[in-house]
This record gives C-alpha cells, sequence and structure tokens, in this order.
C-alpha cells in the first residue's frame, strides 16, 4: 500500500562518500526523455538510445565531478518512444567499484525525474543499516505472529492515518496465508527517495512460499517508522501468479455481477509498467471470456496489485447496456466475440421479447463504445 506524508529528515552524510549514493547523486529533472523523435528503424532507435543513455550519464556524473568521480559503465532500459511515459531504470557502476541503480520516472508533468536510487546492501555502512533493518525486521517478526495490533502501533503516523487498526489487520491477514511465518530474509537493496525516505528490499523464505519484502520507512529522532510495505510471494512463482489470479478473479466477479471461478493471465508476461496481455476467466455459471490485462503500476509503487482488467467478450460487454434500456437479449450472432484493438465488429443480437437488433461496437484498448443500435425488421 502507498501512503503519502510530509517529508522526513535527510539521512547523514558519511566521510566515506561511496557508502552512502544520495548523499552524492542529487534530485535531477531530466527533460531530454520528451524530446526524442520516433524511430524509423532499429538502427536509428539503437542510435537514439545510444544519445540519450550518454545524456543521462553526463547529467548524473556532472552532478558529483567535483568529487573526482565517474561512471566505468552505465546503462538505461530506455522506454519506446510511441509508448506512454513509463518509468524506467539506469544502472551504473562508479570509478570506485560501487553499484548504483536509478529509476526515472515522469512527473505529473510528464518530465522524467531521478525518483528512486538503490544499491546493494553490502555496500552501505553496517552502523548506518543496522537500525533501519531492525525496523523492518521487527514488521517481518510482528507479522509472523500475527500481531496486528501490535504492528499497527509500531507504524509511522502517516501510514496510520491511511490504514484504520482493524483494516490493517483485515489486509495482512491473506498475505500471512498465502505465505506462512517467515523463516529468514536476507537484506538485499537499500534506497532512498528524495526528502529521506529510506526502502529495504528484501528476499524471504517462509514456510508455504518464497516471498518479497519491500520496507519503506521514514526516520525520527530514535527510530526509523514503516511509512509503507509489501509484502507478497516472489515474482515468477507458482504463489505469485495463483495470488494474482485470485485477485483478478474478485475483481471480475465485482464488474460482472457473477460469480468468475477461474483465471488464467500470464502475468510474468507483463514486467513494464502498460505491458499488455490477454488471458481467459471462467464463470461459476458456465461459459469462458477473454479478458485484457495491463500493467498500470510502477515497479517502486507498494500496490499489491498493479494490474487492470477489462471484459473483451462483446455478449458480456453488450447485454447489460441493453437490459437497462429494456431490451433483454437471448443471443448474439457476432463474426468473433472480440472486438480487434482499434477495429468494429456488427453483431445481430436476438431479443427475449421477439425481435433483432444490429448493434456496432467499436473497441481501443480496453475501452469499448456502442456506435449504434438499429432495429431489424427482417
Amino acid at each position: 500500500m502507498n501512503s503519502h506524508v510530509p517529508p522526513g529528515p535527510t539521512p547523514p552524510t558519511r566521510a566515506r562518500h561511496s557508502s552512502l549514493p544520495w548523499t552524492r547523486w542529487p534530485w535531477l529533472t531530466l527533460l531530454l526523455i520528451l524530446s526524442l523523435a520516433p524511430a524509423t528503424s532499429a538502427q536509428s532507435a539503437r542510435g537514439r538510445n545510444e544519445s540519450a543513455t550518454q545524456q543521462i550519464r553526463a547529467t548524473l556524473e556532472a552532478s558529483f565531478s567535483d568529487q573526482g568521480l565517474e561512471f566505468s559503465t552505465f546503462s538505461c532500459d530506455l522506454p519506446d518512444s510511441d509508448r506512454q511515459a513509463r518509468a524506467f531504470g539506469c544502472e551504473g557502476v562508479d570509478s570506485e567499484g560501487d553499484e548504483v541503480s536509478y529509476l526515472m520516472a515522469p512527473d505529473e508533468n510528464g518530465l522524467f525525474t531521478v525518483d528512486l536510487v538503490t544499491q546493494p546492501a553490502a555496500q552501505v555502512e553496517a552502523d548506518f543499516l543496522a537500525p533501519l533493518d531492525a525496523s523492518c525486521r521487527s514488521f517481518l517478526e510482528q507479522h509472523d505472529s500475527k500481531s496486528w495490533s501490535a504492528l499497527w502501533a509500531n507504524l509511522h503516523p502517516g501510514l496510520q492515518e491511511a490504514v484504520t487498526e482493524a483494516a490493517f489487520g483485515d489486509m495482512l491477514a491473506p498475505v500471512w496465508t498465502s505465505l506462512g511465518p517467515t523463516r529468514s530474509a536476507s537484506l538485499r537493496t537499500l534506497g532512498a527517495r528524495d526528502g529521506g525516505r529510506l526502502e529495504l528490499q528484501y528476499s524471504v523464505s517462509a514456510d508455504k512460499a518464497e516471498g518479497e519484502f519491500r520496507c519503506g520507512l521514514l526516520a525520527g529522532d530514535e527510530t526509523a517508522r514503516v511509512i509503507a510495505f509489501l509484502l507478497i510471494p516472489a515474482h515468477g512463482s507458482e504463489a505469485f501468479q495463483r495470488s494474482l489470479s485470485e485477485e483478478a478473479a474478485d475483481l471480475l466477479s465485482s464488474a460482472l455481477a457473477h460469480k468468475v471461478s477461474r483465471v488464467e493471465i500470464s502475468f510474468e508476461s507483463m514486467p513494464d509498467q502498460y505491458d499488455v496481455t490477454q488471458g481467459r476467466a471462467w464463470l461459476e455459471s458456465g461459459g469462458d471470456f477473454v479478458v485484457r490485462a495491463e500493467r498500470t503500476g510502477r515497479p517502486d509503487d507498494f500496490e499489491r496489485v498493479d494490474f487492470s482488467f477489462q471484459v473483451l467478450d462483446i455478449p458480456l460487454i453488450v447485454a447489460p447496456y441493453l437490459s437497462s434500456q429494456g431490451m433483454k437479449p437471448e443471443g448474439f450472432d457476432c463474426p468473433s466475440r472480440v472486438v480487434p484493438d482499434g477495429g468494429s465488429i456488427d453483431c445481430v443480437v436476438r431479443l427475449q421479447a421477439g425481435g433483432r437488433l444490429r448493434v456496432s461496437v467499436t473497441r481501443q484498448g480496453g475501452d469499448h463504445r456502442i456506435t449504434r443500435i438499429e432495429q431489424l425488421t427482417r
């Protein structure tokens, strides 16, 4: 879950600058991504991406050139220029051998900024890391014992305002059911955002499944308190697929007002924000239908379900509308049950009260429009 609170104190600086990347990587606004023209060939795409990567590298290096540092290697996973602006990552190794990762994300104006800086926990000074690690491991211990009230009491006030104590327990109980108690947790990375928010990421081995734990902290005068968290089955695992399939079934059931018993979607085929795939779902009452899934969330958010789902089956889309207008369908004759993206389909609808309609449906992405309803005389 995400929560937004006023910025906390800035992490302390250290004598050895390479151990704390946020003390030497300032937060930058990079306008150059917006000026990228669509590539017309594979060769021009490579040239465009190389040029943009070098510009990002030069901008970042300029911010700490007075310390005599530069990158020995640097690369970026740039998004396609013809897609909606999405977050992307850059990876670098500096001249002291430290690894640094940047998450570049568009702001509300579409300008890309350095939103998150991370590095392996092994590169961070132990005395700085210890109290942060202790706060996150305390969260896991209380989760393991299902001490929801004690856990909630130790959260940052900003997170307590966002979720009540009762709702907090209801939210964590399914996670515990899915993973079980933690056997071990291995700290992988430490990240920092502007305003003093720190984030630790762990690989978790639990009784029922492997998991991932992201722990967002704001440091106070004495302790760092959890302001955001994400505890889920490990990406790509059977438990991860099962958990998201169950969430998709619940969301589709609510949207259709009919129980969806099973969903099959390849969530791993959507690694990037705005990636899209199609899957299939089954109604408890019988019959199946096509589902469009889109990854809507960013890789650094704290949402458990980063996907949206749209029904693509024409009868399931059109029937509720016609019924609301007093025209209850008995059957559909369509050349296909799914409208091609960017296209349209004409269907003949047989009505329970007798008579037939010609209905035209268009689709753009996951959005459908009924553009024509015509009474047929024969």
